[in-house]
C-alpha cells in the first residue's frame, strides 16, 4: 500500500502541493515568508479556506460543483479522478497561458494605434 501512496504522490504531486508533472516551483504552503523578513506570515484567506475544505473541493470540482453528485464521483476509481484532476489542471493553466497571450496582442495594437 505505502508503494501505491508513493507512486501516487510521485505521479500526481502537483495536486497535493509536492511539485508537479512539469516539474515547476510548488505552491507556497500555508505559512509563508516575506522576502525582507525572517518572520513566517499568516495565511491568505485562500489558503485558510483550500486547509480547511481540501477534499471537499476536489469532489465539488469533480461533480461540476454540483454537491448532489458527490456521491457519483466517490465510486470512481482513484486513478480516474486524479487524471481528471491533471486534466483540469493542464486545461487552465493553457488558457491562463493564452488569454496572457491575447491581452499582450491587445496592448501591442493599442499601443500601434496611438
Amino acid at each position: 500500500m505505502l508503494e501505491f501512496q508513493a507512486g501516487i504522490f510521485k505521479d500526481f504531486g502537483g495536486l497535493f502541493g509536492n511539485g508537479n508533472a512539469n516539474n515547476e516551483p510548488e505552491e507556497e504552503g500555508l505559512i509563508s515568508w516575506d522576502d525582507n523578513d525572517d518572520e513566517p506570515t499568516e495565511p491568505s484567506t485562500r489558503e485558510a479556506f483550500n486547509s480547511k475544505w481540501g477534499w471537499y473541493i476536489v469532489l465539488r470540482k469533480l461533480a461540476g460543483g454540483d454537491f448532489t453528485k458527490i456521491d457519483e464521483i466517490v465510486k470512481v476509481p482513484l486513478l480516474d479522478c486524479l487524471y481528471e484532476l491533471v486534466y483540469q489542471q493542464e486545461e487552465a493553466h493553457v488558457i491562463e497561458v493564452e488569454q496572457e497571450i491575447e491581452n499582450q496582442r491587445q496592448k501591442h495594437l493599442a499601443n500601434i494605434k496611438r
